[in-house]
């Protein structure tokens, strides 16, 4: 499969490209980096929130890992996050179904909830946590995670109701595992949100379900 990896050179990028050239993909990775060489697979400089530049990189390519943005709220400020995180990711998913890719894995955050980073503290409802958990989202951060997710609902919708190119998409949530000072990747998932393309009323529903034993290089698995 022809796969696109947004965020490549990044810390879970890295291995994420690594094992899917392994499994024998073509891979071709996407970021700001200049005149990057990266071993199995082909680096091109693209800014995703440049519509036209990215269209152009995902011409012929089947499959799209998204894991390009900000990673967290301390990284860049409340206009940066929003625009990085939910234009380029908005930009992804058009310009995937523009070309008729295949399947999207986006990373999104257990912090989605806006548990973590929140200024406003709240009481988590039950456990374990699925994806009907209310929200409290008041950091820009997690409203980022929140829109990819909603994002990526939108494009199912979107094909459900006017016959567009199928997108099948995957938004994962890992749990945080602590390893010295840092919250590094979770061996399991949080949840996941799937959308599936199934109608009912004429609406595409969603599906979620526990993630357990995901991997730190899944296509998709971030934690920040």
């Amino acid at each position: 499969m022809n796969v696109l990896i947004t965020g490549g050179t990044g810390t879970v990028g890295r291995r994420v490209v690594a094992r899917l050239v392994r499994a024998g993909h073509t891979v071709r990775v996407i970021g700001l980096d200049e005149n990057l060489e990266i071993s199995g697979a082909e680096f091109h400089r693209c800014d995703i929130t440049d519509y036209a530049a990215l269209r152009e990189q995902i011409k012929g390519i089947e499959g799209i890992v998204h894991l390009a943005a900000i990673p967290s709220l301390m990284s860049g400020t409340a206009p940066d996050i929003f625009h990085i995180n939910c234009t380029g990711t908005f930009n992804v998913y058009q310009a995937a179904a523009e070309e008729g890719v295949k399947r999207v894995v986006s990373a999104s955050s257990i912090n989605t909830l806006g548990f973590n980073f929140g200024v406003q503290p709240f009481q988590l409802s039950y456990f374990p946590i699925d994806e009907e958990h209310p929200t409290q989202t008041t950091d820009v951060y997690s409203l980022s995670k929140q829109i990819l997710e909603e994002t990526a609902e939108y494009f199912i919708l979107l094909a459900a109701g006017w016959n567009f190119r199928s997108l099948p998409a995957l938004a994962v949530r890992p749990r945080p595992r602590r390893q010295g000072a840092g919250a590094l990747y979770g061996r399991h998932g949080q949840c996941l949100r799937r959308t599936n393309g199934i109608t009912r009323g004429g609406k595409a529903r969603t599906r979620g379900r526990d993630l357990g034993g995901v991997r730190p290089d899944a296509p998709g698995a971030v934690v920040r």
